[in-house]
């Protein structure tokens, strides 16, 4: 081989692979050839919810790296992308393969998410950073959903009444992470399950005027990379229903 290529089984030395986004036996064989060139890989959405800095030590490598075929928002995507990682085509890693080159990523070599327009240079670890947040779910949700958001830079707190002191030490609305354009009017939410939570803090926050919103809006946030517009209970429960009869649940 040629000088300055490595050998096949230290292709991926030291890094930190993971692999979503596609049927499980695809995964399986990716994750089966990563390993063989000398990558780790990061098995469950389980594993992400540490720091970035947490997950290499755990894994033994420098950096981490998220390859994905489809946007399929799996919670292993949601994590990804809550920790700052940009997707990676699977066409990537084989080229790499095929080189016996760890490549520079090109234009191509990046996997576009639905309704992302742009992608920071650093990537967009720290999205919620700001915004504190108290989650209202089951508890295998909140055991899903908080530690997301926590890895995304949300303080998330476990009653509402945490929220009001709060008030005054973050006054300031909530940049989007980047694009500029507009802010979120709240630096505080109550993120709710589903529209069928009808808790006393739900009706708390409507009354207080802490916006509230469902989980779709989080997905939508670290699918998207920036801070959505906050739309009212209504519609949100609106399109909660279109898109469940949509899907046939």
């Amino acid at each position: 081989r040629g000088r300055g290529r490595p050998a096949a089984a230290e292709l991926f030395c030291g890094v930190g692979f993971v692999v979503t986004g596609m049927p499980q036996e695809e995964r399986q064989r990716l994750e089966g050839v990563l390993q063989n060139h000398g990558g780790s890989v990061v098995g469950d959405f389980d594993e992400l919810k540490v720091s970035a800095a947490t997950l290499c030590k755990r894994l033994n490598v420098s950096e981490i790296v998220l390859v994905c075929s489809e946007p399929r928002r799996t919670l292993k995507l949601l994590y990804a992308l809550a920790h700052g990682l940009r997707p990676h085509s699977s066409l990537w890693v084989s080229r790499c393969i095929r080189l016996l080159r760890r490549l520079t990523p090109q234009p191509h070599d990046w996997l576009e998410l639905p309704g992302c327009s742009g992608w920071p240079a650093r990537g967009t670890s720290g999205l919620f950073a700001g915004v504190t947040a108290v989650a209202i779910g089951s508890p295998q949700w909140r055991e899903q959903y908080v530690p997301l958001m926590c890895v995304a830079g949300a303080d998330v707190r476990t009653d509402l009444s945490e929220l009001a002191g709060t008030d005054k030490v973050a006054s300031r609305s909530v940049p989007r992470s980047h694009g500029g354009g507009a802010h979120i009017l709240a630096h505080r939410l109550v993120v709710m399950e589903s529209a069928s939570e009808k808790s006393s803090a739900v009706r708390s926050a409507m009354n207080s005027g802490i916006p509230i919103v469902l989980t779709e809006w989080v997905k939508q946030c670290l699918m998207e990379q920036h801070i959505c517009k906050i739309t009212p209970l209504r519609t949100q429960i609106k399109q909660e229903a279109a898109r469940q009869a949509k899907s046939g649940l």
